[in-house]
């Protein structure tokens, strides 16, 4: 793994700025990010140039209309970085491509190690849902996430 986080730290170092000129609207609240068109289109000459490649797949997944991943692939050695993440059933086909674009945005920006939007959670704090907290004393032992009720995203 050692050749492709070499490329992938080379990359990183090369990305140009991904501009965030779009914006979405959740009630009163906003935020700019950059659509996965704009990111694909801002490093994939750098990815290139490191002998890197940027894929997307999708297959089915008990619970869930399908797992999308983003899968960084080393082209020398066949080494891979994958970020995955479940799209929740749909009955509209515009949704099902809609939960896909996002996802694929933000499994990309992961894999790459960059941000596309700004750092900001806009669907919790338009709600008035997010509220920062303090970890509980046991998670601060244990060095570890708290384990949640139901999946979000499952590593391949």
């Amino acid at each position: 793994m050692k050749e492709l986080f070499g490329a992938l730290a080379k990359a990183q170092s090369e990305f140009p700025e991904i501009r965030k000129e779009k914006t979405a609207k959740a009630g009163s609240f906003s935020y700019k990010y950059a659509d996965i068109g704009d990111i694909i289109k801002a490093v994939s000459e750098t990815l290139f140039r490191n002998d890197l490649v940027l894929t997307f797949k999708s297959q089915p997944h008990a619970g869930y209309a399908e797992v999308l991943s983003a899968v960084l692939v080393h082209t020398p050695t066949g080494q891979t970085i994958t970020s995955s993440s479940c799209i929740p059933t749909q009955s509209d086909a515009q949704d099902l491509g809609s939960w896909k674009t996002y996802l694929k945005r933000y499994c990309a920006c992961e894999v790459l190690g960059i941000q596309a939007d700004e750092d900001k959670d806009g669907d919790l704090a338009s709600k008035g849902r997010y509220q920062p907290t303090e970890p509980k004393k046991e998670w601060k032992e244990k060095k570890a996430p708290p384990p949640s009720g139901k999946p979000s995203q499952i590593k391949t």
